[in-house]
This record gives C-alpha cells, structure tokens and sequence, in this order.
C-alpha cells in the first residue's frame, strides 16, 4: 500500500513539475531550424563534398520548470562518390532536470534530379538513444526508498526519415522523427518518451539585386502542433538578419549570421516569450566545403 502510494504521488509529480518533457516532449527547440534542417529531417543534411556544424542552445533568464540546460549538437557529413550520397554523423546532448539523453546516430541521404532544377532529397537515421535518468530528483520520489540514490541508464534505438523537394530556390520538405518512439519505465512509471514527431519545412529564396528575401514556414508536430513563420534578408554574404513568430506559445526569435569567410557561416540567435520571461540564446558555427 506504501509502494502504491509512491507511485501515485510520484506519477502527480512528474506531471506536475516536467508535464511537457515526460509526456513526451523533449525535442530541442532551435531557433535556427533552416541552418539546423538536417537535425529534424535526414534528407536535408548538407551535399557538399563534407560538412561540420556545431549549435548549442542555453538559458539567458529562464525562471520555473522549463529553464533549459545547454544543450549541443553536433554533425558532420562526408559525400561518398561510390554511393550516391552522403554519410552523415551526429551527437546530441540534451540534458533536463532529472534526465539526460545523448543520441549518437549515423545516417545517410542521397538526391534524384528530376529535371532541369527539379530535385528530390531522401535521408535515413539510425540512433542510439542513452537516456541518464536520476529519478530521486523527482519531488514525489525523493522520499521512496526503492528511489532513494537509484540511477537509471538506458540505451534504446531510434530511427528518423526524410524527403524533401527542391524547385529553383525553393524547399519543401517532410521529416520523421522517433519511429521507434525510446521510452524510460521504471516501476511501472514512464519518466522519458520520444513520441513520433512530425516536421515540414516550405522555404524560398528570392533574391533581389545584392540582397536575397527568405520567407519561410516551419511546422512541427510532437505533443501538439506548432507553427513558426520567419522572414530573413541576406545582403550578398555579409550579413544575415531573420525574425521568426511562434504559435501558439507566442514567442519571437532574431538572429544575426554572417558568410563572409568563404564556406563559414556563424550565426547566433535570441528568443523570448510574449507571455512569459523565457529567454534563451543560440550559437551556431558550420564549415562546408563544396
């Protein structure tokens, strides 16, 4: 009856204090979704000869449950002549208050041209989900013995796919995360799960004389749906500044992006809530070399 009671105490205070990351919400939230497609989408990894990105994300002035950790991730794409595409690996380190997930995948993406500036994109993952979980730090656990002290490690696989449509200067694109859906049970409890998420990106480039406008929609699909509508303008490879709109959490997002140094691009980000004091920041570094 004891043990029971626990449990009970234990399942309010996991959904209380964390109800988004253990029902299943535990996609990191980038700013920089374009720069950062090939993350929620295999197929839109980079096809230059290789690439190496780094983006890490991190609070500014985040007060209550959903203060946010750093988190990074990072990639690195190879093109491999013998087999029509790229091979590309990845890391990311994604750490909450009473877990931690590091997901090590390697996948592989490849493109058809259709016609004449008409292109299809496909992409693969394979990962390998290790999920830390220190369940004593849960409010409703701290006093159960069986919790007391007791750490949690498990590695489950995951999978993601990806197509995408490339047109002139335009993308749309579709992507499947968490086809194996990694969860964490213990005592009959769920602390962790990666539900099946869904992504689609529609973005295009119209450039205009030195400067180029990118307006662009990005719709995600985890626990609920969510929208982000952003419009950027690049001036030639000088500077890059962008503006996102977030629904229905109603945030904003900025960020600021240079290519000057030929196949670098920096760029760092800001984003705060309209109903909240939420903010966060967003660095992002990447070498491509065509």
């Amino acid at each position: 009856m004891k043990k029971l009671l626990y449990i009970i105490l234990a399942g309010c205070a996991v959904g209380l204090l964390n109800p988004f990351k253990t029902v299943a919400q535990v996609e990191p939230d980038f700013t920089l979704y374009r720069q950062l497609a090939g993350f929620y989408n295999p197929a839109m990894v980079s096809m230059a000869k290789h690439s190496i990105l780094v983006s890490t994300t991190f609070s500014l002035n985040n007060k209550g449950m959903y203060m946010k950790n750093p988190q990074l991730y990072a990639s690195a794409s190879l093109r491999v002549k013998k087999l029509f595409g790229v091979l590309n690996f990845s890391y990311l380190y994604d750490p909450y208050s009473y877990f931690t997930q590091n997901y090590i995948s390697a996948g592989y993406s490849t493109m058809f041209k259709i016609r004449e500036h008409h292109w299809i994109l496909l992409g693969a993952r394979l990962s390998l989900a290790a999920t830390y979980l220190e369940p004593d730090k849960l409010i409703g656990l701290a006093s159960n013995p069986d919790y007391s002290g007791k750490k949690i490690m498990k590695i489950k696989p995951d999978m993601d796919l990806g197509i995408a449509y490339k047109f002139y200067d335009g993308t749309l694109a579709m992507g499947i995360k968490h086809l194996l859906s990694p969860t964490v049970n213990s005592e009959g409890l769920t602390f962790v799960t990666n539900p099946t998420a869904f992504f689609i990106l529609a973005a295009y480039d119209i450039p205009a004389k030195s400067l180029t406008i990118s307006p662009s929609l990005f719709i995600s699909k985890t626990i609920r749906w969510a929208y982000q509508g952003t419009l950027s303008v690049s001036y030639k490879s000088y500077v890059t500044l962008g503006g996102t709109l977030v629904y229905p959490s109603m945030r904003t997002k900025g960020f600021l992006g240079t290519r000057v140094v030929k196949g670098l691009s920096i760029f760092i980000a800001y984003d705060s809530g309209i109903l909240d004091e939420i903010r966060n920041g967003e660095i992002f570094l990447q070498y491509v070399n065509r």
